[in-house]
Order: C-alpha cells, then sequence, then structure tokens
C-alpha cells in the first residue's frame, strides 16, 4: 500500500487548494475581459455593463477566497513553505482581477472610443494576458500535486516548464505594447488628448496582467526552490 504523505497527513486541508481557487476566478475575470473589450470595441454598451459586472463580482469572489486564505493557514511549524510566501503569492494574484476591474471601470465611465487600428492589438494583448492567467492556473495546480506528493522532483520540473511559458508570453506582451504605443503616437494629433491620456492607461493595465503573471511564476519557483 502507498504511503500517504507526509504533509497530507499533517494538513488535511492544503493550504495550496484556496490559493488554486482564488487563481481560476482570476482567471475567469481575465476571460471576461476579452468578452468585455469584445462588446466595448463595437459600442454594444449593454452587453459590456454586463461583462463588467461580472468582472466586479468575480473580484470580490477572489476577495473573498484571499481572506479565506489569509485566515486559514496554520501558524505552526509543519507548513511546507513559508506563510509569508503563500500570503505574498495570493496578493500578486488578487491584483490581476483589481487591473481587469479598473480597466472596464474606465471604459465604461468614458465610453471609451478605440481607433479601429488599435482593436486588433490590443484584442491580442489581453488574449497573452489570458494565456499568462491559463498557464499560471496550471502553475498553481502543479503546487498542489508537489504539495502532496512531498516534493516530487516530477511536479518541480513541471513548474519550471510552465513559468519558462509564463515568460514567454510577457516577453511576447511586451512586443504587442510597444506596437500598440507606437500606434496610439500615430492618432495623437488626431485625438482628444485626454482621450489619449486614458488610452494609455489602460494599455499599461492590460499589459501589467501578463507582466504580474510572469512575477507570480518567479515567486512561485522562489518558494519551491527554499
Amino acid at each position: 500500500m502507498a504511503k500517504e504523505p507526509l504533509f497530507s497527513k499533517l494538513f488535511r486541508e492544503s493550504p495550496f487548494s484556496l490559493l488554486k481557487k482564488h487563481m481560476e476566478v482570476v482567471n475567469q475575470t481575465v476571460v471576461t475581459l476579452s468578452d468585455f473589450f469584445a462588446a466595448a470595441l463595437v459600442g454594444d454598451w449593454q452587453a459590456a455593463e454586463t461583462h463588467r459586472d461580472r468582472i466586479g463580482d468575480l473580484e470580490h469572489e477572489a476577495d473573498d477566497y484571499k481572506r479565506q486564505l489569509r485566515m486559514s493557514l496554520p501558524r505552526g511549524i509543519f507548513l511546507p513553505v513559508h506563510r509569508t510566501d503563500l500570503l505574498e503569492l495570493v496578493h500578486l494574484q488578487d491584483q490581476i482581477p483589481n487591473k481587469a476591474k479598473d480597466f472596464s471601470g474606465v471604459v465604461i465611465g468614458r465610453q471609451t472610443q478605440f481607433p479601429d487600428a488599435l482593436g486588433a492589438p490590443i484584442a491580442e494583448l489581453i488574449a497573452k494576458g489570458q494565456a499568462s492567467t491559463q498557464r499560471i492556473l496550471d502553475v498553481i495546480v502543479e503546487l498542489e500535486d508537489l504539495f502532496r506528493s512531498g516534493f516530487s522532483d516530477k511536479e518541480q520540473v513541471m513548474i519550471e516548464r510552465l513559468v519558462l511559458e509564463v515568460s514567454d508570453i510577457e516577453d511576447s506582451a511586451d512586443s504587442d505594447r510597444v506596437k500598440i504605443h507606437d500606434l496610439m503616437r500615430g492618432h495623437e494629433s488626431r485625438e482628444n488628448p485626454l482621450d489619449m491620456i486614458f488610452l494609455y492607461q489602460q494599455v499599461a493595465d492590460l499589459a501589467a496582467v501578463s507582466d504580474i503573471g510572469q512575477e507570480i511564476g518567479h515567486r512561485v519557483l522562489c518558494m519551491i526552490s527554499r
């Protein structure tokens, strides 16, 4: 009979279970962000409002999981990773729905009219963020498996591979952001200056999703290497 890993005996409720649930909500937020932008791009503000409300609901749900994780983390000596590492990790994850909420809120509030040339590049930037959050969700799933297996080499290698993919996505998203900025500069003389200021901030919020994903990946690698 296979022996139950030591850490599973010590913790019937893995602290990574809530971390995974939190990341699932985070990932769904970015999926909804893509739907929101598609509606806003064509000026369907009724559909955009619906998606915006859904983003807000998901952001609140993520906050609930974050609070549950903070309250449930044991303070004893048996936690297999540093308690502060898990708290920092969920804090990073939680920044992603905040960015989605900020972006959607400004777009709705100003009923942003995106120049035609920017529609497809911005949609691609959002898609890169969605790919990043999906990989990070995969990382967190593997992290839970790593915990349950007593830190086996197989799961650790898988995590390292997934984190490398996240870094590649972030590099690609950075290139997309540069291209978008180049396009935006070509529109500055024809657009309202205030609109362009907000648009630059909106693009920064979207690009931050992939940046945060990369930071989460690096934090996970640091956590499991200690």
